[in-house]
This record gives structure tokens, C-alpha cells and sequence, in this order.
């Protein structure tokens, strides 16, 4: 079992180009291979699973459009009509979310980020803080949410130019580069596809150490 739980280890990687359809079968595959399946039936692990949800038509997505005041990206209406707000549930933690672009990465994280990451972050590096707000507020709307734990969470979002992003907020790290993640000029701009494949990667990566974890 060993070597087989090795061979597991081949779908945290992903080739460049891969597109969300791929990505969404490695995960099946990770979960269907021998050893994975093993130690599902030994408790150690819950099976993941992509849950569908409803797709968004077009005149759904003008309506939002209109109400944020900013097109959604090509790639991401795409994804909404074809696949809707889909869940991608990791078997051991909190599932990876599409959700209906929004201005706010959610009540408690958004409030937290701005009036208590941020400042600190303003604070060290000489920014202003009114400046700052202003930017990430006004540059960036969030379409996905993953929390592997109670103390990090993972963000997705895409800026006014169309660009998309990540980032993520932990609150025993504060709010090192995330202003700057927010920034189109500065952050790492990435595709849909590639942001997919990353949060498919990371899922993947948790299960198996959980596994080395307990074995």
C-alpha cells in the first residue's frame, strides 16, 4: 500500500494549460485511486465530491453586472451558464465555493480584513489607509471561497481590468502581501482554469497529509 499511496501523490500535480474540466477529473481520479480507496474504508478519510448547483443564465448574469457596475471576465460567465455555483467538497474540511460575485469576501472575513488586517498591514508599510480601502474595495469583486480551517481563508476574485487573482488571509500571519495581492498592477495574475487547478492541488495536498498524518 505503500507505493500505491505514492502513486497517489501524482495528482497534486497538474500540467500547464489545464483546463477546470481536467482539474475537476483529477480529483475524481485522486479519490478512485487504490489507496486512496483503501484509506476511505479505514475511516481515515470521507470521500470528496463536486456538487452541481444552479446555473446562471444570461440575463442572471447582466443583472449582476449591473448591480456591481463591472463586467464579469469571459471565462467566469462561461463557468456560471455551463456550471453554475458548484461546490467542490473536500471530504475533511470546509468545501471550495463558487458564489455569485459579490464586493465582500462575506460578513465576518470582510470586516475583519479591513478593519483589523489591514490597518497593521497600512500601518507597517506607510500606506494610507483610506487609499487602501478605497482600492481594494472599489478594484476587486470575489466569486469563490475556500477555508481549509477556522483560522485561514482563501479568496478568489477578479479586478476591474478583468484579471484574476488569489489570496489568503490567515489570522496568525495578519496581512503580509495581501494588500499588494489586491493590487492589479502587483498581484500574480493567474487564468480561471489555473486558480481552479491550484484549489483542486491544495485539497489534494491536505487529504494526503492528513493521511501521513494518522498512518
Amino acid at each position: 500500500m505503500k507505493e500505491e499511496f505514492e502513486k497517489a501523490h501524482d495528482y497534486l500535480f497538474f500540467s500547464e494549460g489545464e483546463t477546470i474540466d481536467e482539474a475537476l477529473k483529477r480529483f475524481d481520479d485522486f479519490w478512485d485511486s487504490p489507496a486512496i480507496l483503501y484509506y476511505m474504508e479505514e475511516d481515515i478519510l470521507d470521500r470528496g465530491e463536486i456538487k452541481s448547483g444552479n446555473k446562471l443564465t444570461s440575463t442572471q448574469i447582466e443583472t449582476i453586472e449591473k448591480n456591481l457596475g463591472c463586467q464579469i471576465p469571459d471565462e467566469l460567465n462561461k463557468l456560471y451558464r455551463e456550471r453554475g455555483l458548484f461546490e467542490i467538497d473536500f471530504g475533511s474540511f470546509y468545501p471550495f465555493k463558487i458564489l455569485r460575485p459579490n464586493k465582500k469576501m462575506g460578513k465576518i472575513w470582510h470586516s475583519d480584513f479591513l478593519d483589523r488586517w489591514l490597518p497593521k498591514y497600512c500601518e507597517r508599510f506607510n500606506i494610507d489607509i483610506d487609499t487602501a480601502r478605497k482600492q481594494i474595495t472599489e478594484n476587486v469583486t470575489y466569486f469563490a471561497t475556500f477555508q481549509p480551517n477556522d483560522d485561514c481563508c482563501t479568496f478568489l476574485f477578479f479586478d476591474k481590468n478583468g484579471e484574476f487573482g488569489i489570496f489568503s488571509i490567515d489570522q496568525d500571519d495578519g496581512a503580509v502581501d495581501i494588500y499588494d495581492r489586491l493590487l492589479s498592477d502587483t498581484y500574480n495574475k493567474q487564468t480561471l482554469d489555473s486558480l481552479i487547478s491550484i484549489v483542486i492541488s491544495d485539497a489534494i495536498e491536505f487529504n494526503i497529509t492528513m493521511i501521513e498524518d494518522q498512518i
